[in-house]
């Protein structure tokens, strides 16, 4: 149970993460993971399996580990999670800087979004960080050109809104150009 983290020549397991979703921390030899419930971001040194918690959340309920973090930026410094408010029943839209262990975007997903007059409040498919780091970057689970809808870069630090990428509902992944 968990992630098996094994010797590359002889795949004997080292050591087991038994939390959500690890992630590499780039630029360091560490990986990234989060607890449920309640909500913790775990650190663990990829060379002697030594876990050690980077950041606690306890007053949030849950993190919901299959919409949050994507990937974290390419400098190892931010992440995003998407959380259970504390006992409201809201959801916010954080990203997280794991240098300063600190929240930067903190923004309640009901201020954020109408509801749909079809299907009330809708999540994101899934919440990131651009890998330069300067952006918060949602997918929606509705295609459209109206708030909520497509794809929409934040401002990484406030939660502003910056633009919309495109207008499709599609699950993709982030990537640099060379330029």
């Amino acid at each position: 149970e968990g992630y098996h983290v094994r010797d590359a020549e002889t795949f004997d397991v080292l050591y087991v993460i038994p939390h959500s979703t690890p992630r590499w921390r780039p630029g360091t030899r560490r990986v990234i993971s989060v607890d449920n419930n309640p909500g913790r971001i775990f650190q663990y040194d990829v060379d002697t399996g030594q876990e050690s918690v980077l950041m606690e959340f306890s007053q949030y309920q849950y993190i919901t580990s299959s919409v949050s973090y994507e990937e974290l930026s390419r400098d190892g410094k931010w992440m995003s999670i998407y959380i259970t408010d504390d006992g409201t029943g809201s959801t916010r839209l954080l990203t997280i800087d794991l240098t300063g262990r600190r929240i930067a975007m903190n923004r309640r997903l009901q201020d954020m979004c109408a509801p749909d007059p079809q299907w009330g409040l809708l999540e994101p498919d899934w919440i990131g960080v651009s890998p330069g780091g300067k952006y918060a970057v949602i997918q929606w689970q509705r295609s459209g050109d109206s708030q909520c809808s497509g794809m929409e870069l934040y401002d990484i630090e406030t939660g502003q809104f910056i633009r919309r990428v495109h207008t499709h509902h599609a699950h993709s992944d982030l990537g640099l150009a060379p330029d």
